[in-house]
């Protein structure tokens, strides 16, 4: 098989069968599934057994114990790899028929162009309901986030790629697998984002790749762009919520965990590593340095970069 897709599953019975078929109608059928299940309290993993049934090594169980998170779950799976390429697949989505074809192709162009290279490449979403009615065409324009935002210095902190879009080569996954320890990541996408951007390329597909359900289950849901009453409500919170505060600090801290792990990659070009360190350093400075630093880099956030700043 060419391509191998990791299937992260957790208490999705209602959705995972739309998810699973939706891949059995892919226009590209040389992948194979791992799905490997963080501990569902429902059916969940009755309904995978039934499709691997059904379908001789299309999807293969994984049987080990929870990780605890999606970013374990998803990045213990890739440790099971021996296809050349690797996909991230969220249990609640479902597939456009050409997702497969379309990620394969522009990761094929971008090695031609970029032989011996790590690459990962990653798309648009079609942001829908529960019951796959279409809420917004495109996930970028509904949360006002820029895909093109992927060079390391916005990366660190402000992420912009969605795994379930994820297409990577082994080349850049068996780099990504150096990680030290799940705590210090935010999430598994932002991880590989990061990796890619410091030592490979990264390619955006302008497309609709999959219908990415926004509902109240959701580990990680889209956030629209918002009223101006309510950005003015939201401005107000903020400047009176010690939890705000408090939760911004924790982003800071966590962006700096990053760019340590990141820098321990013995792949990472010094002068890469350097500027990491010196980022990583910040916790240490007083917050003019911190920001004179941001400034310096040109590292600024597109959303919520005032409140980056002020509790930076």
């Amino acid at each position: 098989m060419k391509i191998a897709v990791l299937l992260a599953t957790y208490n999705s019975e209602n959705y995972v069968g739309e998810l699973l078929d939706s891949l059995l109608d892919q226009t590209f059928q040389d992948f194979v599934c791992y799905v490997h299940d963080d501990g569902s309290k429902d059916k969940t993993l009755d309904v995978v057994r039934e499709y691997s049934s059904k379908n001789p090594g299309k999807f293969i169980i994984l049987d080990y114990p929870s990780t605890g998170s999606s970013k374990a779950n998803f990045l213990s799976m890739l440790k099971y790899v021996k296809e050349p390429y690797a996909m991230f697949c969220d249990h609640d989505d479902v597939w456009c028929s050409d997702k497969i074809e379309v990620s394969y192709k522009s990761m094929l162009k971008m090695e031609q162009k970029y032989p011996e290279t790590p690459v990962m490449c990653f798309g648009d979403m079609k942001v829908v309901d529960s019951h796959l009615k279409e809420m917004y065409p495109s996930f970028f324009s509904y949360t006002g986030l820029d895909p093109h935002r992927t060079e390391l210095r916005q990366l660190l902190v402000e992420n912009v790629v969605a795994g379930c879009t994820v297409i990577m080569n082994k080349k850049l996954y068996d780099a990504v697998l150096k990680l030290k320890s799940y705590d210090n990541i935010q999430m598994h996408d932002l991880w590989v984002a990061l990796v890619a951007s410091a030592i490979g390329k990264i390619y955006y597909i302008d497309k609709g790749l999959l219908l990415y359900r926004q509902h109240e289950s959701n580990v990680v849901g889209a956030e629209k762009n918002i009223s101006f009453a309510k950005r003015v409500k939201l401005v107000l919170d903020r400047l009176v919520s010690r939890e705000y505060v408090k939760k911004t600090k924790k982003w800071h801290s966590m962006f700096r965990s990053q760019a340590y792990e990141l820098s321990e990659l013995p792949e990472v070009p010094e002068k890469t590593r350097e500027f990491l360190r010196q980022f990583c350093e910040l916790k240490n400075k007083n917050k003019l340095s911190r920001i004179m630093f941001y400034k310096k880099h040109h590292i600024e956030r597109r959303k919520n970069n005032f409140w980056f700043l002020l509790w930076c």
